[in-house]
Order: C-alpha cells, then sequence, then structure tokens
C-alpha cells in the first residue's frame, strides 16, 4: 500500500503547492504525484532523466515509454511528468461546463480531487 501523501481534498491540494509539487523546471521540479503516493498493482517506474537530471516517477509502461522519446529527443529541453492543472477554479469550471462531476466526500462534506 501507498505511503505518500493524500491528495484527496482542496486542503490537501493546497497543502502540496505550498511544498511546490508540481511546480519548478528541470533538476528542480517536483511531481505532483510520485510513485508512492498512490496504491497500485501495475507498473510504476522511477528512472533517472539525463536532460532533468533528477528522478521521474511514471505510473505506467506507456508514460515510461514515452519518458524514453522524450529523453531521446534532440527538441525536448525539459520533462515534467504528473503534473496539476492549474489555476484549479478554472479546471472546475471547464469540468462543470462538460458535465464532469467531481468527488464529494459525505463524511468530511467536502470536493474530493
Amino acid at each position: 500500500m501507498a505511503r505518500g501523501r493524500k491528495l484527496n481534498e482542496i486542503k490537501d491540494f493546497q497543502r502540496s503547492l505550498r511544498n511546490k509539487y508540481g511546480l519548478g523546471e528541470g533538476a528542480s521540479y517536483k511531481p505532483w504525484i510520485r510513485v508512492q503516493d498512490i496504491p497500485s498493482h501495475g507498473t510504476c517506474s522511477k528512472i533517472w532523466g539525463m536532460k532533468t537530471q533528477r528522478e521521474h516517477h511514471l505510473l505506467s509502461n506507456n508514460e515510461s515509454a514515452f519518458f524514453y522519446l522524450c529523453e531521446h529527443n534532440e527538441r525536448v529541453i525539459d520533462i515534467r511528468e504528473q503534473f496539476p492543472l492549474l489555476p484549479l477554479d478554472q479546471t472546475l469550471r471547464i469540468a462543470s461546463s462538460l458535465n464532469i462531476k467531481y468527488h464529494w466526500s459525505s463524511r468530511l462534506r467536502t470536493q474530493m480531487l
């Protein structure tokens, strides 16, 4: 079972942004979702990036394959995986306009992400 951060509620989202997850570039980028943050029975990988000089958190074989394509493409200068869609309020408005409903926690009476 994963032992990472919770990302279920708005307060979790705000705390992660304060801690600079999903922000930065190159070696200073911190992925929004890390391998240890989610339970998985599939293939997750942490792969060292030569371009970025940091570890990349990849959650599937397809993500790993795409990472290698980017890593060896001369036109690609930075690789940022698992980034949040910001600003959150705009993302929620877009979802609402497309009739995409976010989960709500009945116990906490708050929107879950």
